[in-house]
């Protein structure tokens, strides 16, 4: 059919085992390589909110000088509302739940 010389049809030969090779041994490629973002609950993003409703309140209290007293208060009524406490450590005020995990941290 073709008129190739021997040269020619080796090169097509050798070139046809090249890329089969390469075919079988390169990995797939998937089609959804990208994983898809975590997403949070709706329930997660409500205590974050609360968590940052709490911690404005209660660094509000502490720079307007709130007696320790107001500031117990003020985390009763927090606790109460949104199962929240917020406390003070190395400068930073921290929104912890009632099961003691920590959700929220923020500094004045």
């Amino acid at each position: 059919m073709f008129n190739l010389s021997t040269p020619s049809k080796e090169a097509l030969i050798i070139g046809g085992i090249v890329i089969t090779i390469l075919i079988i041994t390169l990995p797939k490629v998937k089609k959804n390589a990208i994983p898809k973002p975590e997403t949070a609950s709706k329930d997660d993003v409500k205590e974050k909110e609360n968590a940052r409703i709490s911690l404005d309140a209660y660094m509000d209290a502490v720079q307007a000088g709130e007696s320790t007293k107001n500031l117990n208060a003020l985390n009763n009524e927090l606790a109460n509302t949104y199962g929240l406490r917020v406390y003070q450590k190395n400068g930073y005020f921290i929104a912890r739940n009632l099961e003691g995990k920590d959700i929220l941290a923020g500094k004045q």
